[in-house]
């Protein structure tokens, strides 16, 4: 294999079964090799800064001891901003989880419930276009975020707040409490924004967010 013509990937993951099991496989497809691997994001942010040039692709786990993943997403993120994709892959598939890696700057989001084809086919999809949807979030608008056609909505600046409030990982108690309102008034906001903005889902309003630039990451 030419390392050079294939996509370089980094991979942090604490158990090392799946480490090792997600390596050989991801480096048998013939177009993708793991360059480097790590139990920890503190031996990762160190490759980096010593790597030239940079992986392709960073492939993060959630869980882990030392720096959790979403903490590392956010140092990557700090440090070398956009220019390094970055694939969440973890046991976790809840909404507010998913919304969190997407609003500190994930270019996909997989859950460990699929298979190693569907993770290679994300990273395949993040190579190829920046970005990769999964099972785990709306497909429509997941793959809206590369469309840079904007559309204007009529959203009161109540409404935009609460949008913000949404695409963090604030349950809506701590929305209401936040914004000095009724938990009746979250959901009316809820509501109307979902409607507005043509989503049926959290997560998908907080990607629409993100490509209409109400929610910058």
């Amino acid at each position: 294999m030419n390392l050079w013509n294939s996509t370089r990937i980094a991979y942090v993951e604490d158990q090392k079964g799946v480490r090792e099991s997600v390596c050989d496989f991801l480096d048998s497809k013939g177009n993708t090799h793991v360059i480097y691997s790590t139990d920890n994001g503190n031996d990762l942010i160190n490759y980096l800064h010593e790597t030239v040039p940079l992986p392709n692709i960073c492939i993060i786990d959630i869980s882990m001891p030392k720096m959790d993943g979403l903490t590392l997403l956010k140092k990557i993120r700090k440090t070398f901003g956009k220019s390094l994709p970055c694939l969440i892959y973890t046991m976790h598939h809840n909404e507010q989880t998913i919304m969190k890696a997407l609003h500190l700057g994930a270019n996909g989001y997989l859950s460990k419930q699929y298979g190693y084809e569907e993770l290679y086919q994300a990273v395949v999809a993040i190579a190829t276009t920046g970005f990769a949807y999964t099972k785990d979030a709306d497909v429509n608008m997941f793959e809206s975020i590369m469309n840079h056609k904007t559309k204007v909505f009529n959203l009161s600046e109540k409404e935009r707040q609460f949008i913000k409030h949404a695409g963090s990982d604030l349950s809506y108690p701590e929305i209401a409490r936040l914004m000095n309102i009724s938990a009746k008034t979250v959901e009316n906001y809820r509501s109307k924004c979902f409607k507005k903005l043509n989503v049926s889902t959290r997560v998908g309003l907080t990607l629409e967010a993100i490509k209409l630039g109400i929610i910058n990451i």
